[in-house]
């Protein structure tokens, strides 16, 4: 029954409220204000370890990430949130959420505002996760479409446009082996 309360967190032992929605499968998540994030399942972990490695790997013409993480935890405001993977480029800070078995709380959202990007995972095999190119490339294409609309600039846009086609050549020659 949604909205039952009476469980508790087997990793951080915090109370768990049950949800079940009409577009997904039923869930329990943590009561408002709990930092934990266990329970993650194996395709949410390995996806945000993925991004944080693909971006530690960028260097590029000028283009490398900075202060790249996982579980990174952030103050906006009085809150605190959780961010699954965390970085920042040209200034501009990156805060990557995947999303699996429940989206993002629009609370979360709106404080985190543009700089948000939300990969979701819900509907991909274990299969298509794990694929070396297609699910990082369609990453790479989030991410670097965000950081376009986050500094618009001439000389950056065409940095990130010729990365975009080094990434995308490597795939095509990796897909063709």
């Amino acid at each position: 029954e949604s909205g039952k309360k009476g469980y508790y967190c087997s990793d951080c032992k915090s109370e768990m409220i049950a949800y079940k929605g009409e577009k997904k499968r039923a869930y329990f998540g943590h009561v408002s204000g709990s930092m934990c994030s266990g329970g993650e399942g194996p395709a949410h972990e390995y996806t945000k370890l993925r991004i944080r490695d693909f971006l530690k790997d960028i260097d590029y013409e000028g283009m490398k990430f900075q202060n790249v993480c996982v579980e990174n935890t952030i103050n906006v405001g009085d809150k605190q949130y959780r961010i699954d993977t965390y970085a920042e480029l040209w200034g501009h800070r990156l805060y990557i959420e995947v999303v699996d078995s429940h989206g993002v709380s629009d609370e979360k959202r709106n404080a985190l505002g543009n700089n948000l990007i939300e990969i979701h995972i819900t509907e991909k095999s274990w299969g298509e996760i794990v694929d070396s190119g297609s699910a990082m490339i369609q990453t790479y294409h989030q991410i670097m479409t965000k950081m376009i609309e986050l500094q618009a600039d001439g000389e950056i846009e065409k940095q990130l446009s010729l990365y975009q086609k080094k990434i995308e050549e490597e795939d095509r020659i990796q897909s063709v082996r």
